[in-house]
């Protein structure tokens, strides 16, 4: 649950953020990895990378930003989820 938690939190960083130059081509190769993960340490590892993009964005996030971050996110929480122990 923690690391659901650290994905979580890292959404609310990238939200935080703007697209400048060539940040929204990086955002989207994320993301293609972010929907390809299959596991939780995967996403750990992807929101770590995630947040190192601090110095390719702004304060202000576009909306075609918020949409890509989203996605990649939802795609973590869904590797995150599939970790977790069913009843």
């Amino acid at each position: 649950m923690k690391k659901f938690t650290s994905v979580i939190g890292t959404l609310g960083f990238v939200l935080s953020l703007a697209a400048c130059g060539g940040a929204e081509g990086k955002l989207k190769e994320w993301k293609d990895k972010a929907c390809a993960c299959k596991d939780a340490k995967c996403a750990e590892a992807l929101g770590k990378e995630l947040a190192g993009f601090e110095k390719d964005f702004g304060k202000e996030p576009s909306e075609k930003i918020q949409k890509i971050a989203m996605e990649g996110m939802t795609c973590l929480s869904k590797a995150v989820g599939a970790g977790l122990p069913t009843k």
